[in-house]
C-alpha cells in the first residue's frame, strides 16, 4: 500500500511513516532500514504526529481513531475515540 504520512526529526535520524498497509513504521534514516512496525488500526493511516523527545507518536485512521504509541517500547499506549469521519492529528 501507499504512505500517507511521514513525519521525521533529524536531529534523531528518525522517521515515521503511515499508510494503506494500516500500520506504522519506524525507520532509521541513516541506514534506511526499519527498525519496528507499529499495528493496531483497521483502515488506513491517514495523519501522523510526533514528539520525538518523549518517544511519543499519534497517528489517525479513517475510523475514527487516534491512537498514541510509544516508539521506543513499539507500543500502543490509549486509544482515543468519538471522533465521526476521519481525524486529522498534523
Amino acid at each position: 500500500g501507499g504512505v500517507r504520512a511521514v513525519v521525521a526529526d533529524s536531529v534523531r535520524c528518525l522517521a515515521v511513516s503511515g499508510g494503506d498497509d494500516r500500520t506504522i513504521r519506524i525507520w532509521d534514516t541513516l541506514a534506511g532500514t526499519c527498525t519496528g512496525v507499529l499495528e493496531g488500526h483497521i483502515r488506513s493511516v491517514m495523519s501522523l504526529a510526533a514528539d520525538f523527545e518523549s518517544c511519543r507518536v499519534w497517528s489517525a485512521a479513517g475510523q475514527g481513531i487516534i491512537k498514541v504509541w510509544d516508539v521506543e517500547r513499539l507500543s500502543c499506549l490509549n486509544t482515543l475515540t468519538g471522533h465521526v469521519g476521519s481525524p486529522s492529528v498534523a
